[in-house]
């Protein structure tokens, strides 16, 4: 069935026979992508136009034909015994592999669809309540209605996982609107890494649009600590909308790495409320924009607790017609007593044609706490580059080191050192091909 209706909604609720309690959420998300707005702030209409997505044209409904891993990509996607994978090609599952330490650890992970039926007690409190309401956005609502696939991840109370979690998605075919809904619970004490990639075939100039769609909800125990990254590079014909959102407890502690490299349109929102007492979040976001290539990117920090801390910070080289904007967020509450959080917005352009905005926000509402944010958006300088010629570098490399340098600020910002090398791998990776 192509096109995106409620009758597709309909459809997949019968193939997947789905209980009854999914099927009223998930139509009545449908209802609400319906009737409400794509941006529901006026603030950033301007900068912001999804016309161009067809959703009538899109193969929603997953196909067990999507199975075969395209060759070019394996270098990417590599097995590990020690790893656990979640494996989804197009809209449909290819393999859910845990390792060997999770069944030890009494650790579940597993795929969304297979976690409503066998973990029903533990999972529909958090269908039930979830923590980005559909009301909230329009892409939201519209994920709630059609996710197929995703990653269910349960860390019980003080366990700590040694080798990541991965969920790897991959376009292979043209056309595909993929829609991923992952859940993450995180146990009192407990400490695991998950990481997300996204990748395509090699179709890079197929004008036939595809879609990906992610939500990924975090809910955080009292002293539990999460690493989290996301990675795509998907061709230059997908369309991501991406909503991440974590629920902190007393004394947790997420660090968050995004890097979207690929893709058409890129918009993402992410954001942590930090309810808990002493709860800390780190936002990094890396962003390399080629060709036509568009990325509107929001970042938000709600503190509600005392004594919380928290860090966005925002980076994005923009070269040839890309555009980027960064929004930016931190709230304090009423109750945030002895918060401190700062907000880092920063962007280079390579090209006259290139364009970036930031738009900082601070909105406070008590006193006894730090806050402070900074933004700046700067062509490349051109005596940086005259410098570093009069020093034996050719003007390719020379632009290459001060782009790379640009970078360094946010990648330091990385917690895990591995997670940090792949994305300054993936970063070089795309300025040879732009070369």
């Amino acid at each position: 069935m192509a096109g995106v209706s409620r009758e597709t909604v309909k459809e997949l609720i019968k193939l997947r026979s789905e209980p009854d309690w999914l099927a009223e959420i998930r139509l009545k998300a449908w209802e609400t992508f319906e009737k409400t707005p794509l941006e529901q702030s006026s603030m950033y209409v301007r900068h912001t136009d999804l016309r161009s997505v067809d959703l009538k044209t899109l193969e929603a409904l997953p196909s067990p034909r999507s199975s075969n891993l395209p060759a070019e990509l394996e270098t990417y996607i590599k097995e590990s015994s020690e790893s656990s994978l979640h494996l989804q090609v197009d809209s449909s599952l290819a393999k859910v592999s845990p390792a060997a330490e999770l069944a030890r650890k009494k650790v579940i992970f597993t795929d969304i669809s297979t976690a409503i039926k066998q973990h029903r007690d533990l999972i529909e409190p958090y269908f039930r309540n979830r923590a980005i309401k559909a009301e909230e956005d329009k892409l939201v609502a519209l994920n709630t209605a059609l996710f197929a696939n995703g990653v269910f991840l349960y860390v019980p109370n003080d366990v700590h996982l040694e080798a990541p979690t991965r969920s790897v998605k991959v376009l292979n075919k043209l056309g595909v609107g993929m829609f991923n809904l992952s859940i993450i619970v995180m146990g009192n004490g407990s400490k695991a890494t998950f990481v997300e990639e996204g990748y395509s075939g090699d179709h890079q100039t197929n004008k036939i649009q595809s879609l990906q769609s992610n939500v990924l909800e975090i809910h955080l125990g009292e002293g539990a600590e999460l690493n989290t990254a996301d990675i795509q590079s998907f061709s230059n014909n997908v369309v991501i909308f991406t909503n991440r959102r974590a629920l902190s407890g007393r004394d947790s502690n997420l660090n968050w790495v995004a890097c979207p490299l690929g893709g058409q349109f890129t918009r993402a929102n992410t954001s942590a409320i930090l309810d808990g007492p002493g709860a800390n979040a780190q936002q990094v976001e890396v962003v390399f924009g080629s060709g036509e290539q568009q990325f509107d990117l929001a970042s938000t920090l709600s503190h509600i607790g005392q004594h919380t801390t928290g860090d966005i910070y925002s980076t994005g080289v923009f070269k040839d017609k890309s555009k980027g904007m960064f929004k930016g967020m931190i709230k304090i509450g009423k109750t945030g007593i002895g918060s401190n959080s700062f907000l880092s917005e920063h962007s280079l352009l390579l090209n006259p044609q290139a364009r970036a905005d930031a738009i900082p926000a601070l909105e406070i509402e008590t006193n006894d706490v730090k806050c402070s944010h900074s933004a700046s958006v700067a062509q490349i300088d051109e005596e940086q580059i005259f410098y570093l010629m009069t020093r034996g570098l050719d003007e390719q490399t020379a632009r290459s080191v001060i782009v790379k340098g640009f970078f360094e600020s946010a990648l330091r910002k990385v917690q895990l050192p591995d997670l940090k090398e792949r994305v300054a791998g993936f970063l070089d990776e795309k300025w040879e091909r732009g070369r």
